[in-house]
């Protein structure tokens, strides 16, 4: 369903590969294996800073992830949200530069008061 949804919306991988491929399990742990893989990324040609990534693998396991979740209401509806703990973790283990800047700005704005989840 997530990729026919990210299909449907325009999105591709960026990686040179099928998008049939992020369905196969043996296909996701070799691509982390060999490629030191972490997240499988989307974009949108129309929209090229905006990417979409999915960890190829539960680095948090997602009933904790979810029981820590933030609601955030978004005009007419609730949108689940990860935690502020919860993304630095993710965002370390991904760890690439952008990552690493992003963890700045989270601890950043949560030292100035911002929310702590």
């Amino acid at each position: 369903k997530f990729i026919a949804s990210m299909t449907v919306m325009g999105y591709r991988p960026k990686a040179p590969v099928p998008v049939q491929d992020f369905a196969k399990k043996e296909l996701r742990e070799r691509w982390a294996s060999e490629k030191n893989m972490r997240v499988f990324s989307f974009f949108h040609p129309k929209k090229p800073f905006e990417l979409v990534d999915v960890f190829i693998g539960e680095p948090i396991p997602f009933a904790d992830a979810y029981a820590r979740r933030k609601n955030v209401d978004l005009e007419s509806m609730v949108l689940p949200v990860i935690s502020g703990p919860d993304l630095i973790k993710l965002k370390k283990i991904s760890a690439r530069p952008q990552d690493l800047e992003d963890i700045k700005m989270i601890e950043a704005l949560q030292k100035d008061g911002g929310d702590q989840e």
